[in-house]
């Protein structure tokens, strides 16, 4: 069971890592998709540090 939790874990840790580079990066799909959920644009650059803090 540990294994499973182990591997899970660090799964969900490079996903999490990719999402908040793309969005550091500006990358324009991920730009498009906050803008269409109202997110300010002087926001994107908090966006990835609260990412990171979940």
């Amino acid at each position: 069971m540990f294994i499973a939790y182990t591997i899970t874990a660090v799964l969900l840790a490079v996903i999490l890592a990719a999402s908040a580079a793309a969005t550091h990066r500006r990358n324009p799909q991920v730009t498009a998709s906050m803008a269409a959920v109202g997110v300010p644009d002087k926001y994107f650059s908090q966006v990835p540090s609260a990412d990171l803090l979940r």
